[in-house]
Parts: C-alpha cells; structure tokens; sequence
C-alpha cells in the first residue's frame, strides 16, 4: 500500500511539473487581466507582456506555478487512490479491468457513479487544500512587477505573506475555492467514469 502511495505522489508531482509548462503563459494572462492589466481585454494583456519582456516574459512565475502544480497533483492523485481505496469494492474502471461491465444492474453502475462524484469531490478539496497558499503567492507574484513588494522567491513570497497577512492571507480566498473543488472534481472524474465505460 505504501508502494501504490508513493507512485501516486511522485507521478501527480511529475504530471504537475509538465503541466506547468504550458499553464503558466495562460495562469499569468489570466491573473493580469483579472486585475485590470490590458484593460481586461486578454490579447492586449498577453501583447502587452510579450511587447515589454518578449516571448520569455510569458513565462513570469514558472517556478511558483511549477510548485504550486507539483503539491497540487501529487495531492490530487494520492487523494484519489487513498479515497478508492475505502470504497467497499472493486476500483473503478479506468484501474481495473475486473470493475462493473457494461451490463452490470442499474444499483451496480449507481453505486460506481455516487463513488466517483464523493472520491472525486473529496480529492479536488484535499489537493486545493493543499496548493492554495502556493496558488496564492503565484498570483500576487503575476500581478506584480519587477522591483514589487511581492516580487520574490516562491519560498519567501510565502514567507512574506505569513509575516503580513498571518495564516488568514496564505488561505485568502478559501471558500469559493472549496465550494468550487468538490463539485468541479466530482463532475471530471464522473464524466471520466462514465467515457471509460
């Protein structure tokens, strides 16, 4: 069981990490245009960044986006296998062949469904638990400028934000965040449970 744990962590964190490649241009667009850069408008944002920095300056906060991403797959996907594993049957589908066949009864194929809305509900919540004080300190990183107040080190940026704000400024944000997970999560892994099948 330990073993099974252990892969689960270090594939989320690995997926995480390649992830970030690509999230990162779109997080930052994203967090400036949310907080005005651009007018709003997401190409003048993005044309701006790449007129003042080049094609390298879409890549602000790939660190924090890469660790924030790094503790959130991790966390998703070991949150996933662990929940699985308490459910009082057969694994569902996508890692088990021997799970419910497609002509399993009505009661079978509820069940599988009510397992991947809780298992996946409950692992969207863990892992934003566990990444919104990173996703916090990546954001305020994108939204600053070079020479900012929050112009920092992934590690320090949260630091600093501890310092000023306490625990209150790490989890800002928490409980839209958390309303979202669980039904969001709950609605991927339904909709993946069900295309598998």
């Amino acid at each position: 069981r330990r073993v099974g744990i252990a892969f689960c962590l270090i594939a989320g964190a690995f997926a995480g990490a390649v992830m970030s490649v690509i999230l990162t241009p779109f997080e930052l667009v994203k967090c400036r245009s949310q907080v005005g850069f651009g007018n709003g408008s997401v190409m003048r944002c993005a044309s701006d960044i790449v007129r003042a920095h080049g094609v390298f300056g879409l890549f602000r906060g790939f660190s924090h986006t890469t660790i924030r991403e790094v503790a959130c797959g991790a966390a998703y996907f070991c949150a996933w296998d662990v929940t699985q594993s308490l459910v009082p049957r057969a694994r569902l589908g996508a890692f088990d062949s021997a799970s419910v066949a497609l002509d399993a009864p009505r009661e079978a194929l509820a069940f599988e469904a009510m397992a991947a809305v809780a298992c996946g509900g409950a692992s969207g919540v863990v892992a934003w638990s566990a990444a919104l004080p990173l996703d916090n300190a990546k954001t305020l990183f994108q939204c600053s400028n070079p020479g900012d107040a929050h112009d920092l080190p992934p590690m320090k940026l949260l630091a600093h934000i501890y310092r000023t704000k306490g625990i209150a400024g790490l989890y800002a944000g928490a409980r839209p965040i958390l309303a979202r997970a669980f039904p969001a999560n709950a609605a991927q892994w339904l909709a993946f449970e069900a295309a598998s099948r």
